[in-house]
């Protein structure tokens, strides 16, 4: 869809965004769900649908439930995920390691970039961040940075590296 004037539209129309020729969505177009889920719904995959919620990192117990990562400040993903300075995220790296070593499963969903250079958001005019469903994930690796590797502008301290679909 284009506007008259050939210029694109202002807003991506719901479930058919453009892939930027870059990003992941167009190279495992395939593999992602074609529906839209937000946090909340993401956040209902962990028991009785509640429990501690770390950004990025569904988690409660030491359990990870869920992943759920932005393209934007992961450009590897499907299958690298960068992780953050921090306590917090050091946790998270953890949990990372654990999941590795259980060689459990856990579904990602992705936050994609529109052709024009934007997150993908929900259809309900929210301004919320849509996700969609990228597959079951193992962990294959876990590497930590002794010296913080910079990432899009960020420093990141660990690189978690997940299994293909």
């Amino acid at each position: 869809r284009v506007s008259t004037d050939g210029a694109p539209l202002a807003r991506d129309p719901p479930g058919a965004t453009a892939a930027a020729p870059d990003s992941i969505m167009a190279t495992v177009q395939g593999q992602l769900s074609d529906t839209l889920y937000s946090k909340k719904q993401i956040l209902e995959l962990m028991p009785n649908g509640q429990g501690s919620h770390v950004p990025a990192v569904y988690a409660a117990g030491g359990v990870i439930y869920a992943l759920c990562f932005s393209e934007d400040s992961n450009p590897g993903l499907p299958t690298v995920v960068e992780i953050s300075c921090g306590t917090q995220r050091r946790k998270q790296v953890t949990q990372f390691q654990e999941l590795q070593r259980r060689r459990g499963t856990v579904p990602l969903f992705v936050c994609l970039k529109t052709a024009r250079g934007r997150l993908e958001l929900l259809p309900s005019g929210s301004g919320s961040k849509g996700f969609r469903f990228a597959g079951m994930r193992s962990v294959v690796s876990v590497e930590t940075h002794s010296t913080p590797k910079m990432v899009g502008g960020e420093a990141r301290q660990a690189t978690v590296t997940l299994s293909a679909p």
